[in-house]
């Protein structure tokens, strides 16, 4: 059945506080919109799962669509 699986409709969540100390974290985020497909989400998750750490996790993927060097 092709509705075994879970989906993986993400969202952010930020608190205020965080937005009223780096203004431009919107802009960041923003730029994350749509980039996270469910194919790549299960990867990241399976990586994890398996693992790896969180934060290298994270860099990796923000380096592999260019938003961080």
């Amino acid at each position: 059945d092709k509705a075994f699986f879970p989906d993986y409709s993400a969202a952010f969540v930020l608190q205020m506080n965080l937005v009223d100390q780096y203004p431009k974290v919107l802009d960041i985020i923003n730029q994350l919109g749509g980039k996270i497909d469910e194919k790549t989400m299960s990867a990241m998750n399976y990586e994890y799962d398996s693992g790896g750490d969180p934060e290298t996790i994270a860099r990796d993927f923000l380096t592999s669509i260019g938003l961080i060097k």
